[in-house]
């Protein structure tokens, strides 16, 4: 009985670590939760003419990924460096090229609501700037905002880790210099 005890919690890691494992890790997956989607009567038609399911349209196409800052600070790390390459290869890809991406900085709970609003800003703003500098992203095509921690992936765990994340959400294709 007391090894059964022992494995139960060994069988729930997995099952916590897969709602997490939902989110694109490379640039292919990335593209393709980028692209706007299309629904007609309950039926899902991406850009490309491909038939999707409709729980994928849920507003505009968006992706939420953890990018690590130094502690308390809007530097980089690099292996979230690393990660910021392979965003630059989806949002630099064709399929991508003509569209305008918002990046939503966000903080955990912790630190006071003008802190967390400040560093969320700043850390949206470092995203952009690694993109638009050496991954060669163009500036125009990025916007920025803070939400501090007004918008907590968890909310039942404002401290967790996981609400420490930038979020990239597809706008709209840039056409005659405005966003449609």
């Amino acid at each position: 009985m007391n090894t059964r005890i022992l494995l139960a919690p060994l069988i729930l890691i997995p099952l916590l670590f897969n709602s997490y494992a939902a989110e694109p890790n490379n640039s292919e997956q990335m593209i393709e939760s980028l692209l706007p989607k299309t629904m007609t009567r309950n039926i899902v038609i991406e850009e490309d003419g491909e038939v999707a399911p409709p729980s994928q349209q849920a507003g505009n196409p968006s992706i939420s990924i953890p990018i690590v800052f130094e502690y308390g600070s809007s530097r980089l790390t690099p292996g979230s460096r690393s990660t910021l390459d392979t965003i630059a290869r989806a949002l630099n890809h064709p399929k991508l090229q003509a569209y305008q991406f918002l990046i939503e900085g966000h903080t955990d709970g912790k630190g006071s609501s003008e802190t967390n609003q400040t560093l969320s800003e700043k850390r949206a703003a470092a995203v952009r700037a690694y993109l638009s500098g050496p991954r060669h992203v163009e500036q125009v095509r990025l916007l920025v905002i803070g939400k501090g921690a007004s918008e907590l992936l968890l909310p039942d765990e404002p401290y967790a880790a996981a609400n420490r994340r930038v979020k990239f959400v597809n706008v709209g294709k840039i056409q005659g210099g405005k966003v449609e």
